[in-house]
């Protein structure tokens, strides 16, 4: 569980505008945070249309310039509520699970309208390199 001496940012990648229930999830991330002993110390937010660098960008000015002990990254097609929230902030745990994720699927096919998803880990081969393990 994340440590009531341990800070947040709030964090997440969007095109310039965002959705209505998006923008009402992060609020309720922010005021309903704090009575839940869940305080936002700050947000961050990069606007731009190609989304590997934007998280780069996100990554490196939170790494760098922010350094809170947490970041809780929300991407903006995501309807953030404070039960995902609670469940999140009572998994997280810096020794333990330094990094709590959700299930991110990707498909083998580069194209196609059948495309077959499938849920996947990733892990770091080397700084320019990562390789996924079939999970399914």
């Amino acid at each position: 569980m994340i440590q009531k001496n341990e800070t947040v940012a709030i964090g997440w990648c969007d095109n310039g505008t965002t959705d209505g229930k998006f923008t009402e999830g992060l609020m309720t991330a922010v005021i309903a945070g704090g009575a839940n002993g869940m305080p936002i110390h700050t947000s961050i937010r990069v606007q731009g249309n190609q989304i590997g660098r934007q998280r780069q960008v996100l990554f490196d000015h939170w790494a760098d310039k922010i350094k809170t002990d947490w970041i809780l990254w929300v991407d903006s097609d995501i309807v953030l509520n404070l039960d995902a929230m609670q469940k999140l902030w009572k998994t997280a745990d810096k020794i333990n699970r330094p990094v709590v994720s959700g299930v991110y699927f990707i498909s083998k096919e580069n194209e196609g309208s059948l495309m077959r998803p499938f849920p996947v880990l990733f892990d770091d081969v080397s700084e320019h390199q990562i390789r996924y393990k079939h999970t399914a």
